[in-house]
């Protein structure tokens, strides 16, 4: 199995950040009002751990979100994921995630099992899936996800090398912890 060992800390600090900037990203892709950009950022974290129930085989995602995170952990990300989006414009945010999911990709093809590094980053479109559907977008009922989101979810599944096939909504529901 891939663990944490198997990085150095810089390619295991762009693996731990990887899911805070995919969902960072997302949520900045398309304007959209206060409450929806609450939604968003909430959904980052919820999307990060819910995703990551998904994948109870993984080592790798257990590492990255540990069962039973600590508010301390969860404070920490959302700092983290404030302060990337109040210092970035949304194009500077899509140019670090896609060089952040080019180096996700390279990193897990040199040391992770094909199969782990494949589950790893399908957990990273996951979340910003669960990211796009937080909101509905301009109050499209039904419509959560923009033409934008949609737009950068393609281009971080290029990024990442995997193909990008969009859950449903329905597999979309996230409960803050």
């Amino acid at each position: 199995m891939t663990a944490k060992i198997n990085f150095t800390a810089d390619e295991w600090k762009v693996l731990a950040d990887a899911p805070l900037v995919v969902g960072g990203a997302i949520a900045a892709a398309s304007p959209g009002d206060i409450v929806g950009a609450v939604k968003e950022g909430i959904a980052i974290i919820n999307a990060m751990m819910s995703a990551a129930q998904r994948h109870p085989n993984s080592q790798l995602i257990r590492e990255v979100v540990p069962k039973g995170v600590s508010r301390e952990q969860i404070d920490l990300w959302v700092k983290f994921v404030r302060t990337m989006m109040q210092q970035s414009e949304p194009a500077r945010l899509r140019a670090v995630c896609v060089e952040t999911c080019q180096k996700v990709a390279m990193i897990l093809h040199s040391k992770a099992d094909p199969q782990e590094a494949d589950e790893f980053k399908r957990w990273l479109l996951e979340i910003g899936e669960g990211v796009a559907n937080a909101a509905n977008e301009a109050r499209n009922v039904g419509v959560n996800v923009s033409p934008q989101e949609a737009e950068l979810l393609s281009t971080i599944a290029s990024a990442l090398g995997v193909t990008h096939i969009p859950s449903p909504p329905s597999a979309q529901s996230y409960h803050y912890p």
